[in-house]
């Protein structure tokens, strides 16, 4: 790798570089098994990628979870229902460090949800329960990728990445749906 190449690269890393967040509610962006094919397998050569993910995810669950929320102590009975289509961009550049292949690259996703729940409000004037439902459709918090590196023996292609979450999604504070993962007090 050149000194032009480094310093490009060192420049991107450190511009990409921010405060880290908690994420509410306890739960993070990464979905299990979402993406458990070749999708991240990069080829060997000089290339740009675009590859669209639609994933659907319907699940239910009777078991009382705390949300962290302010007047929000305890959800019991939810369903929810996700649409997401997710596009990845991804250049493969002819460089190569450690070996492997660089690249970068980012996922936009775009998500279609509705999550319904029986709220157990907890106060001083005692405790409230009530059913709500939440639906929303918008750009959820996009992934930048500074740092992709790929290598390729033979028949078997590996690699590692880094990934950065952008405050980009709409955060509702209470709602029960949200694209995004960062409070707006978060985003500074």
């Amino acid at each position: 790798m050149g000194l032009k190449a480094m310093v490009l690269f060192l420049l991107v890393f450190s511009l990409t570089a921010s405060a880290l967040f908690a994420e509410e509610g306890g739960s993070g962006h990464y979905m299990p098994g979402q993406t458990a094919s070749f999708i991240d397998v990069l080829p060997d050569r000089e290339a740009f990628l675009y590859v669209n993910v639609s994933t659907y995810y319907d699940g239910s669950t009777s078991t009382t979870l705390p949300l962290g929320q302010p007047g929000v102590d305890i959800v019991g009975n939810i369903d929810a229902t996700v649409y997401a289509n997710t596009s990845f961009l991804v250049y493969q550049t002819p460089w190569k460090i450690f070996g492997g292949r660089y690249g970068a690259g980012l996922a936009i996703p775009y998500y279609d949800m509705e999550v319904t729940a029986d709220v157990t409000h907890a106060g001083p004037g005692g405790t409230t329960e009530l059913g709500k439902r939440d639906k929303t459709t918008g750009l959820g918090d996009i992934e930048l990728f500074p740092f992709i590196l790929g290598w390729k023996k033979g028949d078997v292609s590996y690699g590692t990445s880094l990934g950065l979450y952008t405050p980009t999604g709409e955060y509702e504070e209470g709602a029960l749906a949200n694209p995004g993962k960062a409070a707006r007090s978060e985003r500074k």
